[in-house]
């Protein structure tokens, strides 16, 4: 079923907001949400978060591309030290590639709210295990950047 950008939009933020327990029971407070309109790589919903006792701020944000990745959500955490980590690139370092691979959809999903309440749920479970000692600031690891061809 062909992704509709408004719809995927629309959908993406409806439950994202239903689901800001993910991100609040971590400290990480919504500062602001985003919507840009990048001729080169797509449209992009971003929210962005942070928490006060980490100093760590997490944007999660869904573009939608006119490539054959028609639906790519980003995670990415940065530290005080502005060091990035980008969720989907470090899950693929350290061998989860089913959850890397569902940072992205193609045109072929045949439901789009199962998939991100499944990538909701799959970002909830990251959070309380592979990332744990991150997002609770014992720790820190940088991820280089995948530019994924638009470099």
């Amino acid at each position: 079923m062909p992704i509709v950008e408004s719809e995927a939009f629309a959908t993406t933020e409806e439950l994202i907001e239903r689901h800001m327990d993910i991100f609040q029971r971590r400290g990480f407070i919504l500062v602001n949400q985003t919507f840009d309109k990048d001729r080169q790589v797509g449209p992009r919903l971003q929210f962005r978060f942070f928490n006060e006792r980490t100093k760590l701020s997490l944007d999660a944000a869904l573009t939608i591309s006119t490539g054959p990745r028609k639906g790519i959500f980003m995670v990415l955490i940065v530290n005080s030290r502005n060091e990035l980590l980008f969720v989907d690139n470090y899950l693929r370092q350290h061998g989860y590639t089913a959850e890397a691979s569902l940072f992205v959809c193609t045109e072929e999903v045949p439901d789009f709210r199962n998939y991100v309440e499944g990538f909701l749920s799959m970002l909830d479970s990251v959070f309380d295990n592979q990332l744990k000692s991150i997002l609770s600031g014992e720790k820190w690891e940088s991820t280089p950047i995948d530019w994924q061809g638009y470099k």
